[in-house]
């Protein structure tokens, strides 16, 4: 694993371990990786640090206030979904 993914894999656990959003998880990713790669990334980080399934980051990509301009889950939604379920399952 490469030294940058790590730090970044830290600094989330961090922020779930402080109560932190969703949203607010997904954007430090992409403050650190920009636009273009950021989506990807940060399933990548998620899978990582919470072991979610392949649906569920399925899921967590669709989200239309992270990359896709498409309407679909906004951040209530998304945090109601899966909060619990990533807090629960920090590594």
């Amino acid at each position: 694993m490469d030294e940058q993914f790590q730090s970044i894999c830290d600094e989330i656990r961090g922020l779930a371990k402080d109560g932190a959003p969703i949203p607010e998880m997904f954007r430090a990713i992409q403050a650190h990786t920009g636009e273009i790669r950021s989506t990807i990334f940060a399933l990548r980080v998620f899978y990582q640090v919470f072991n979610m399934s392949l649906f569920e980051l399925h899921d967590l990509g669709l989200w239309n206030g992270f990359n896709s301009g498409n309407p679909g889950v906004d951040d209530d939604e998304l945090e109601e979904r899966y909060g619990t379920r990533v807090r629960r399952s920090l590594r």
